[in-house]
């Protein structure tokens, strides 16, 4: 019954990622806008919104990604000693996901963060 109760814990968690991504999207297609103004027109201040907005929604990203992370690695750890090759093996390549997925998420963060133009 406790696994249930966290499963179903983890499941709201992820609804609320989901509703999460709904709007970073939103904003992403607004920050696009703003970046055809600035290539447009040269605007700097458009530039700054864009750059600023980027920044924000690859920072949030990079916490969605740190908690699936936590959870790859707790459920690693949770794997009975019995747990068969094929568990085993699925919850190795999870956590090695989640390992590339928040590699990749700093490393995006870090380009836009330093990119000049």
């Amino acid at each position: 019954m406790e696994d249930v109760l966290e499963s179903l814990k983890e499941l709201n968690i992820e609804d609320k990622i989901w509703i999460t991504y709904f709007f970073l999207a939103g904003f992403a297609i607004y920050s696009n806008h703003l970046e055809r103004i600035s290539v447009l027109n040269q605007d700097r201040n458009a530039r700054l919104q864009y750059k600023t907005i980027n920044i924000t929604l690859l920072s949030i990203g990079f916490f969605i990604y740190l908690y699936f992370f936590a959870l790859a690695y707790k459920h690693l750890k949770e794997l009975s000693p019995n747990a068969s090759p094929r568990q085993i093996l699925t919850g190795n390549t999870q956590f090695l996901a989640t390992v590339f997925l928040l590699t990749g998420s700093i490393l995006i963060l870090l380009t836009e963060i330093l990119k000049e133009n």
